[in-house]
This record gives structure tokens, C-alpha cells and sequence, in this order.
């Protein structure tokens, strides 16, 4: 995969759209709605579950390496940075819904893996 990249602000835009949603396991998860920022922005799909996605990420190889719009994939959860570093993410959880929340979880967790958006997003559409 491509360790560099561009932002994409389309995604970024998409997964803020959905901020303050309920969670709904299977249409306003962390996967769905992944999945649905990448598709509305006019990328490929990183996969329809976390599963998936985790199997399509690459390798982490730090937090200086992520961009805006990059996901950030563990066993059983993702979410989308929101700036490049991935100071914040965008994911869903049964707790709190749709919402944004530090990335250090996801960046400290040794089993992360990233779905780069530069992979999944031609150019034109960010």
C-alpha cells in the first residue's frame, strides 16, 4: 500500500456528516459507516465490515504517517482520522453513537492496522 498519500477532504466530510447519529448495529456502526464515507466520496469500498477491513489494511507505521481521511482498523472496530496524525478519529460506538474521540486508542493499540485513503480514493475525488 501507499504509505504517503493525499488527504481526502471528501471523506473527512462524509464521516462528519454523520456526526451525531445513534449507533445501529449493521447501518450506523463503526464499519458501516466507514464504508459508507469511503463509497459517498467516490472511493472503492475498504470492505463492508472489520473484518474485511482489517484483512484490505496495510501495516502501521506510526502516526506520522496518516493522513486525513486515512482509516485506522483493529479486530472489531474502525474509524476515520479526521486531520492527518489522527489526533482525532471518527468512529461509532454503542456508547456514545457517532461522535469524535482522541486517536490515541487506536494509535497505541499494537494490533492496528490503516486503510489508506490513497489506496482506496483517486485523486479527483479529494
Amino acid at each position: 500500500g501507499n504509505t504517503g498519500g493525499t488527504v481526502c477532504a471528501a471523506v473527512v466530510a462524509n464521516i462528519n456528516s454523520m456526526a451525531g447519529s445513534a449507533y445501529v448495529l449493521g447501518s450506523y456502526d463503526c464499519s458501516s459507516t466507514t464504508n459508507r464515507a469511503y463509497t459517498n466520496a467516490g472511493c472503492k469500498s475498504p470492505g463492508g465490515d472489520s473484518a474485511t477491513m482489517y484483512a484490505n489494511a496495510t501495516q502501521f507505521t506510526g502516526a506520522n504517517n496518516l493522513k486525513a481521511g486515512d482509516a485506522l482498523v483493529r479486530n472489531g472496530h474502525v474509524g476515520i482520522c479526521l486531520v492527518d496524525g489522527c489526533a482525532q478519529i471518527m468512529g461509532a460506538s454503542t456508547a456514545n453513537g457517532i461522535n469524535p474521540s482522541s486517536g490515541s486508542s487506536m494509535i497505541n493499540d499494537p494490533n492496528i492496522r490503516v486503510i489508506k485513503v490513497s489506496d482506496y480514493c483517486p485523486a479527483s475525488s479529494c
